[in-house]
């Protein structure tokens, strides 16, 4: 299953062997806002669609998604979680803040140097 942003008139979409399930959500404001506001979308959808959360490996594709990720991967105890991080949103951003607050326990980069300047912010 794939949990995605909301945008009017997109439906939810089913796939083989899987479903991409779009949660609304306050789209706008600072990426901090609507990061919070779609952390806030998904675990309500996952609450009341019953979709649950017993997730074994949650993915946060992009930084608008990590809140959402750190939320089920509260809620689902044992899951791993993953996060993309590429060169661009690097450059763009300071700091990885999901790295020393959500936890992940994987990273999934577009550049040596980025997997490097995570690692690097991790104490050891």
């Amino acid at each position: 299953m794939g949990i995605t942003r909301w945008f009017p008139e997109q439906a939810h979409e089913v796939h083989e062997g899987w479903t991409k399930l779009r949660c609304a959500h306050l789209i706008g404001g600072t990426p901090q806002d609507e990061a919070g506001a779609f952390g806030v979308a998904v675990i309500r959808d996952a609450s009341t669609q019953g979709i649950g959360f017993e997730f074994d490996v949650i993915h946060a594709v992009d930084r608008l998604a990590w809140v959402a990720a750190g939320e089920l991967a509260a809620r689902a105890p044992g899951s791993v979680l993953l996060a993309s991080l590429t060169a661009a949103q690097e450059e763009s951003e300071s700091g990885n803040g999901f790295g020393r607050q959500g936890g992940a326990h994987g990273w999934i980069c577009d550049h040596p140097w980025v997997a490097e300047s995570i690692a690097g912010a991790w104490p050891t």
